[in-house]
C-alpha cells in the first residue's frame, strides 16, 4: 500500500512494525510531536483499530545520541553487533530516522480489531483515561 500523506500534530504515520508476543508491537511511527506519553490512543484512519502508547523504545548502544522527550516513559532494548561497523552503521541509521521525525514504539492494541499497515495513517486522539471516558461516560 502506497501512502503519500506526511504526518502532522495530529497523526502519526506508520512505517514499520512487528509484533513481539504476549508483549505488543514494535512500531516506527513518524510524527511532528515533542514525544507521546504513555497511554496516548491511536485510531486507524482505514478500519478504525485502536492501539495504545506504552513506551518509547530506546537502543542501549545508542543512548548518547537519541533524541528524547520529557513526557515520554522509554523501554530499553540491548542489542549486539558482530563489529564496530554494524553498530557505528546502526546509530547513523538511528540519527537519519530521528531527525525526520520517525522513533520507535511499543504499543498496544486495544480491543479485537489489531489490524496495522506499513504507511498507514493513524489518528492521536488523546490519552487513554480520556478516550475511556469518552467511550463509557457516566
Amino acid at each position: 500500500m502506497e501512502n503519500n500523506q506526511q504526518a502532522t500534530d495530529k497523526t502519526a504515520k506508520v512505517h514499520s512494525f512487528f509484533n513481539i508476543a504476549n508483549k505488543g508491537f514494535i512500531v516506527e511511527l513518524q510524527h511532528n510531536l515533542s514525544g507521546l506519553t504513555r497511554g496516548t490512543i491511536l485510531v486507524s484512519q482505514m478500519v478504525n483499530s485502536k492501539w495504545e502508547i506504552k513506551a518509547r523504545i530506546l537502543f542501549d548502544h545508542a543512548l548518547n545520541v537519541h533524541k528524547k522527550f520529557t513526557n515520554e516513559n522509554y523501554e530499553f532494548v540491548r542489542l549486539r553487533f558482530k563489529d564496530p561497523q554494524s553498530e557505528g552503521a546502526s546509530i547513523t541509521k538511528i540519527i537519519q530516522k530521528e531527525s525526520l521525525g520517525i522513533y520507535e514504539y511499543l504499543i498496544i492494541p486495544l480491543g479485537l480489531n489489531n489490524v496495522l499497515d506499513a504507511l498507514e495513517i493513524l489518528n492521536i486522539v488523546g490519552s487513554s483515561n480520556q478516550f475511556h471516558s469518552e467511550e463509557n461516560p457516566k
